[in-house]
């Protein structure tokens, strides 16, 4: 009995050295995603706000799932490496003022939600800024979204959902619901922007200039071969237009 007591203790402190990221990856499955004949690999599970800000933190880049809903205070900052995010039918809440996404110094997102269970979870949310609430992607950085939603953040300025000033390319998922209090309700574009897929939804801008669902800066270029832009809408009379695009 004494030895059978003594092998437990020892493989409970066993368990509490391992890293909270090894614990994660091993209580639950890895995941993948096929598009156009790429095959993308998610091993390493993100249970917690902590396990997220490590992903950045590491100087490499990985595929990454989440096993549960996330709430976070402070922005997720992504830079000098490629993180290939699966949200996995979850969501990443900003809890705090903050956007809550923002690719810098080269660093690049590519979203995915193999959640296939119908239920649209699988969102970035609650994000607060004066220009970009849900993702700022700085110059030489880039956006991909296969999957997953930008919905439910709101600026006091410009780009309720995204400010784009590097890459954005929406093959899926898409933008919904994102409030703007001047122009760019969901998409701000003064970089590179191509829509191949997904959806722009539901998103409003107050300000003079409009562009409730995409305002395509004079600095932008767009290319849309595909996808859905509708029910967008811009609020102020006085707008020079642009419900769905200006």
């Amino acid at each position: 009995m004494r030895r059978i007591i003594a092998l437990v203790l020892s493989f409970c402190l066993i368990l509490s050295s391992m890293p909270v990221s090894m614990l994660e990856a091993n209580a639950a499955t890895a995941t993948s995603y096929t598009y156009s004949g790429t095959t993308y690999q998610f091993t390493k599970a993100i249970g917690s706000s902590t396990a997220l800000t490590g992903a950045a933190s590491t100087t490499q880049s990985a595929g990454y799932f989440l096993t549960a809903d996330i709430s976070i205070s402070q922005t997720w900052d992504i830079a000098q490496k490629n993180i290939y995010l699966d949200l996995n039918g979850h969501s990443i809440t900003m809890t705090g003022s903050n956007r809550v996404i923002t690719l810098s110094s080269s660093g690049s997102l590519y979203l995915f939600d193999t959640n296939t269970d119908g239920n649209g979870n699988g969102i970035i949310t609650g994000g607060k800024s004066s220009d970009g609430g849900g993702l700022y992607i700085n110059s030489g950085c880039t956006f991909k979204q296969y999957g997953g939603k930008i919905s439910g953040n709101t600026s006091t300025g410009d780009c309720g959902g995204i400010r784009n000033s590097g890459t954005y390319v929406l093959y899926g998922g898409g933008l919904y619901n994102n409030t703007a209090a001047a122009n760019c309700g969901g998409l701000g574009n003064g970089g590179t922007f191509q829509m191949h897929g997904g959806e722009i939804s539901g998103n409003t801008a107050n300000g003079t200039t409009g562009g409730g669902g995409l305002y395509n800066l004079s600095a932008g270029t767009m290319t849309i071969n595909g996808g859905t832009i509708s029910g967008n809408q811009s609020t102020n009379t006085g707008a020079l237009g642009g419900g769905g695009i200006f």
